[in-house]
């Protein structure tokens, strides 16, 4: 126990407020009952993944100049609605480990993931349990130039073959791969001119025609292209990018945060906002390709997006919209353009737990989950990720009770599915749009009036109308 406040009220007993163990009530002296919140063991947020509905934490900390916080040894998970915390108290390797920092899942398999430390090696786990470390002996993973002994995971992410991406950083080779053969290889990426090696790397994202973008201390960027051939190094290319125009044109002094939306262009956040590389596949052209800022209209006037702000985390939901986290004016969700807000959240005029977002995660059934400086909360996105067709397409609440009167939710579609809601003589009531792949009907009929009870059906079907499908509602008044 590591008891952190006691209350006593007026029948006697002793409220314990405790580090580990939860709220403890304490009667008859020898009596205890543990009141243990279903939650993680510590508000601390450095990232977040997700698949599916299963959503990774990872709690360690590193400041802007890239230097451990030292953070307990640490990682959460949410799975099946109930959060599990693994630490030093109930694994045992965690207690000597600092700053957990990535992770990452594998997209086969949702109990499957790899947790990186800023200095204390890569772990993977399977089904809870710690399954293999990742180490000098055993992968294509070094150990710093600098550091002897520290061994720094900035960032992962996995290419659309399954293979896993790592970022080493100030290792000799500061790229490697596991392949999804299960074998490891690393890139000397001190190539083309570029010296790229032996420096502090961090976070890492994967563009659409497969290029490796990393962020680096220095406020510059590399991007990595393999050619899809990760045993044939002659055709490999490098490129550091930099705020120079005709190199990248990165903004502010400091590139946090990177996303690639469903069009393939890859989002930047600065400590000056957002900027956007439309093409990213001409890095290595001789085509123009430096990001871009984007105007918004503020009343009279333009302005660039986000700009007296620092952007802290980007993602992209499934209508192309940008959710933008930010360092002390909670988050935004944007148009799919950038041009036009949708939301905007703070700590003042939502439940958002604080202004300042360390990450966001979207998972497949449109939940938005904000890391914040106080803890995680969630938010239930209207647009959720499309599927390829829809047969799966389901609607909730169903049925409708009389007392509900919120959102009546249509989803599992194809991106844009056209929605006819009928009654049971074929009247029309209500049509819409899905927005990504979901749609939603506030239970209303053209008039404005609450729909009568009965039985409603819903009928979908894609922009050609080459695949339908037919659902039902039962709704009550």
């Amino acid at each position: 126990v590591r008891p952190n406040d006691a209350q006593m009220d007026a029948s006697r007993n002793v409220w314990i407020a405790d580090n580990f163990e939860g709220l403890i009530k304490n009667y008859n002296i020898w009596s205890n009952d543990k009141i243990l919140l279903d939650g993680p063991a510590s508000a601390n947020v450095f990232t977040m993944d997700v698949q599916v509905t299963n959503l990774w934490v990872a709690p360690g900390g590193r400041n802007g100049t890239f230097v451990n916080e030292y953070h307990q040894g640490a990682f959460f998970t949410f799975n099946d609605n109930k959060w599990s915390s693994y630490n030093q108290l109930n694994t045992p390797f965690l207690d000597t480990i600092r700053d957990v920092l990535s992770i990452v899942i594998d997209p086969r398999n949702h109990k499957h993931a790899y947790i990186g430390t800023w200095g204390y090696g890569l772990f993977e786990y399977l089904d809870g349990k710690l399954v293999k470390f990742h180490t000098p002996v055993n992968s294509s993973l070094r150990y710093s130039l600098y550091r002897p002994g520290w061994m720094a995971i900035g960032g992962m992410s996995y290419d659309s073959d399954n293979n896993l991406w790592v970022t080493n950083s100030s290792a000799p080779n500061i790229l490697s791969v596991l392949k999804n053969n299960n074998t490891w290889k690393s890139f000397d990426l001190g190539t083309s001119g570029v010296s790229a090696n032996a420096v502090e790397v961090g976070s890492l994202a994967i563009d659409k025609s497969g290029q490796k973008w990393m962020l680096q201390r220095d406020n510059t960027m590399l991007v990595f292209n393999d050619n899809k051939t990760l045993d044939n190094i002659s055709d490999d290319k490098v490129k550091r990018l930099s705020q120079l125009a005709g190199n990248g044109g990165l903004i502010g002094n400091y590139t946090q945060c990177m996303a690639m939306d469903q069009d393939g262009a890859m989002w930047i956040g600065s400590d000056e906002g957002v900027a956007v590389f439309y093409n990213p596949e001409n890095v290595f052209t001789n085509n123009d390709f430096d990001c871009q800022k984007i105007l918004v209209k503020q009343g009279e006037y333009y302005e660039y997006l986000l700009k007296y702000e620092s952007v802290t985390a980007i993602a992209v939901n499934g209508d192309n919209q940008k959710w933008f986290g930010t360092d002390r004016a909670g988050v935004f969700l944007m148009s799919a353009d950038g041009q036009e807000q949708i939301y905007h959240f703070t700590e003042e005029n939502s439940p958002l737990l604080s202004n300042s977002i360390t990450s966001i995660a979207l998972n497949s059934d449109g939940n938005v989950y904000f890391g914040t400086s106080k803890g995680i909360i969630s938010f239930k996105d209207k647009v959720k990720p499309s599927l390829p067709n829809n047969d799966s397409a389901y609607v909730f609440p169903n049925p409708v009770r009389a007392n509900y009167i919120g959102p009546i939710a249509i989803t599992n579609l194809v991106k844009d599915s056209d929605i006819k809601i009928t009654d049971i003589s074929g009247t029309l009531i209500f049509k819409t749009k899905a927005t990504g792949g979901q749609a939603i009907w506030n239970g209303q009929n053209f008039d404005g009036r609450r729909a009568n009870t009965g039985v409603y059906l819903v009928f979908i079907s894609n922009q050609d109308g080459s695949d339908t499908f037919v659902t039902k509602i039962l709704f009550f008044n």
